[in-house]
């Protein structure tokens, strides 16, 4: 009886999603531009999400084309969003959950607010704020008194000049993160969770990593296929705030990128340098900044019928622990270069069905190459489904294995996560 039961209500979910795909109709990914523009999401947008040419230098040229000037209206420039998701997991030590690792949650996980387009001729604007966003804390103090935060994370001015219909230069100010990156894992993405190596990717006590929202100035160049930017920026090191008063040095960012065809297929290049105040957070253990720098090359191979997507970055950092930590005290404080290295490869695919796409990912990070048995990779399966016009369903199921060294064990994580999301 039980396997019968099992069938049939089997058998009436698929007829039931079988239904609702029949109905689906185009989705817009940013609905506020769609309605300014009257177009759907397959002008800028490839399976509904991912940019192609087109979108790629909209988003770049101020999320505005010809005919803005008409359209002026609060409707064109603002869109909000709602996450909601359900949160599974456990962490296996030798064979047995770790204790405290468990995770079995339904969270309201943001609610947030986009607002961008052109405001005259060569300016524009955009910004992201998360009116709520679910901190993961389970403890402590909260604004909402629920564990959540507000937040602010893209919000810039930019000067667009173009010298042709293939050619303009950008400037920005404000707090962003490269476009590159964007494009490759931490902006429109087929998986709810971003690459490892560049939302979580970090070496020892500084916190940078790829992903990362800064205050700074950003200057760009675009010519046909080719782009290329600079930009400087104060360096956070992920802290929502500049530290004004002890971290007076600022970090830099270049990238190099060429897109190949219209579906935006793209090889590109990422290089950062930056200065962590490691001493303001540990007078004890650190002597000095950790001096660092990360290369990235980041790309992806585009059709109707789904895509490859990658990104492989190396670093180096440089510091110096203090001699009540690294010797006796009266020695002189040891010299540290550590080597990181990162990549992580998706395939996705589109040609199933137009609004479902299931992907298969895999992680890795070395976070210092001279030392054995300290990586941490893995694969992601997910599956999207645009199952409404204004949003969508997605689903994955991870598992992450951190290496700890021959004296302890290693840890496996298990995830499953569910989100349905919309925008409007």
């Amino acid at each position: 009886m039980r396997v019968s039961r099992w069938i049939v209500t089997g058998s009436l979910a698929l007829s039931a999603a079988a239904m609702l795909l029949a109905l689906a109709r185009p989705a817009t990914a940013i609905p506020a531009w769609g309605r300014k523009y009257e177009v759907d999401c397959t002008s800028c947008h490839v399976a509904g999400f991912k940019l192609n040419r087109f979108g790629q230098n909209f988003l770049r040229s101020g999320h505005q084309t010809a005919g803005w000037e008409q359209k002026q209206d609060i409707g064109g420039h603002l869109s909000v969003a709602q996450k909601s998701r359900f949160n599974w997991g456990k962490t296996v030590v030798d064979g047995d959950v770790k204790a405290g690792s468990k995770v079995n949650s339904f969270e309201q996980h943001a609610l947030s607010v986009y607002m961008g387009g052109p405001l005259e001729k060569e300016w524009s604007y955009f910004a992201e704020l998360y009116w709520q966003e679910n901190s993961g804390n389970t403890s402590g103090a909260s604004d909402l008194n629920d564990y959540g935060r507000s937040k602010l994370a893209d919000a810039y001015l930019q000067y667009i000049h173009h010298e042709g219909d293939d050619q303009y230069t950008s400037v920005r100010f404000g707090q962003f993160s490269p476009f590159l990156l964007h494009l490759h894992g931490v902006g429109a993405r087929l998986s709810q969770d971003r690459p490892y190596v560049i939302n979580s990717g970090t070496v020892g006590d500084n916190p940078y990593k790829a992903f990362v929202r800064q205050y700074g100035l950003e200057v760009a160049q675009s010519v046909r296929s080719f782009t290329a930017t600079a930009a400087v920026m104060n360096g956070t090191g992920a802290k929502l705030f500049n530290r004004v008063d002890n971290d007076l040095k600022k970090d830099a960012y270049g990238t190099l990128d060429y897109a190949f065809d219209e579906f935006g297929s793209m090889l590109g290049v990422y290089g950062y340098s930056g200065h962590y105040p490691l001493r303001a957070d540990n007078a004890v253990k650190y002597a000095t900044y950790d001096d660092f720098n990360q290369l990235g090359v980041l790309g992806n191979f585009t059709r109707k019928q789904g895509a490859l997507v990658g990104a492989f970055f190396s670093g180096t950092n440089k510091f110096s622990l203090t001699n009540e930590v690294a010797a006796p005290a009266d020695t002189a404080d040891t010299a540290v270069e550590q080597k990181s290295m990162g990549y992580y490869a998706e395939a996705q695919l589109y040609m199933l069905h137009p609004r479902v796409q299931p992907y298969l990912r895999w992680d890795f990070w070395d976070p210092n190459t001279d030392v054995d048995n300290n990586e941490v990779s893995g694969p992601l399966f997910g599956i999207s489904w645009r199952a409404l016009d204004a949003g969508r369903l997605v689903a994955h199921y991870q598992v992450l294995k951190t290496k700890k060294g021959s004296t302890t064990l290693d840890e496996t994580k298990h995830s499953v996560v569910f989100e349905a999301n919309f925008m409007f």
